[in-house]
């Protein structure tokens, strides 16, 4: 019961995003250091292919916490950004 509670404290006032990030691997260093950044980062996949990488990541946000979206496609080998919001768990 306490776990939570402790739980819903944490993320009062947020409210759950998938980040899609599709990228070049000359991007990686770069993007792996911006994404430490974000509040809550969980890694939900990562596909490498021939012509890129894609990842999906699980973010809580408050409802005006975006404007790093913009940042991302700032750097260079970044193809496209997008930021989902959703409700519920997301199955990897």
């Amino acid at each position: 019961v306490v776990l939570a509670a402790m739980g819903a404290f944490k993320f009062k006032g947020t409210r759950p995003y998938i980040l899609i990030l599709h990228y070049d691997e000359s991007a990686s260093g770069q993007i792996k250091q911006m994404v430490k950044q974000l509040p809550s980062p969980r890694l939900k996949s990562k596909t490498v292919q021939r012509d890129g990488i894609e990842m999906t990541l699980e973010l809580r946000l408050k409802d005006n916490e975006t404007g790093f979206v913009e940042k991302f496609m700032r750097v260079e080998g970044v193809y496209d950004v997008a930021l989902i919001s959703h409700q519920g768990d997301i199955v990897s």
